[in-house]
């Protein structure tokens, strides 16, 4: 089943824990770019207890790999790909994109408890969670000044509600 996305942008940098790999998993067409896999050469698909640790053997192409990963996939317009919001900014990735003309979305929780509750109920580690949360309001007015559109998840809300609300509005 595919997910009907009909803006004129497929990339959409959206927060953590909003429900990237849930709507991955349940459409063919949505495409959830880890950034994990293309950060460390140790890469452990939905390990979220050792995502990001200091201890994990970083791959030196990054993040050129992951740069090109994602314009490579935003290629095709049937696809719609959902990246993580807080590391694409801290690692320079949304500035380059935008450098290069890359159209895209953000995504943002407007409610930093709902954050922190949905990182902490999927495993995420404190120091994770606290390091996602201290930066959280800076990445997002980063990236708004950057993106195309600025999608907001309310309160209670996951990704794929606040999609569905953005399509019905155009």
């Amino acid at each position: 089943m595919n997910f009907k996305w009909n803006a004129d942008f497929n990339v959409i940098f959206a927060a953590p824990a909003s429900g990237k790999s849930t709507m991955a998993r349940k459409y063919d067409n949505v495409v959830d770019i880890v950034g994990s896999r293309y950060k460390f050469l140790d890469y452990i698909p939905g390990n979220e207890e050792t995502k990001e640790l200091e201890c994990r053997q970083k791959n030196p192409d990054y993040p050129n790999n992951y740069l090109s990963a994602i314009v490579e996939a935003a290629k095709n317009k049937d696809n719609l790909l959902l990246l993580p919001l807080g590391k694409s900014v801290n690692d320079g990735l949304i500035q380059k994109l935008h450098k290069k003309g890359l159209r895209f979305a953000i995504a943002f929780m407007i409610d930093l408890q709902d954050v922190e509750k949905a990182m902490r109920e999927r495993g995420n580690v404190d120091d994770w969670v606290k390091r996602i949360l201290g930066g959280y309001e800076d990445n997002v007015k980063t990236a708004s000044e950057l993106a195309t559109e600025v999608i907001t998840i309310q309160k209670g809300q996951h990704l794929e509600d606040a999609l569905v609300e953005y399509l019905k509005s155009q």
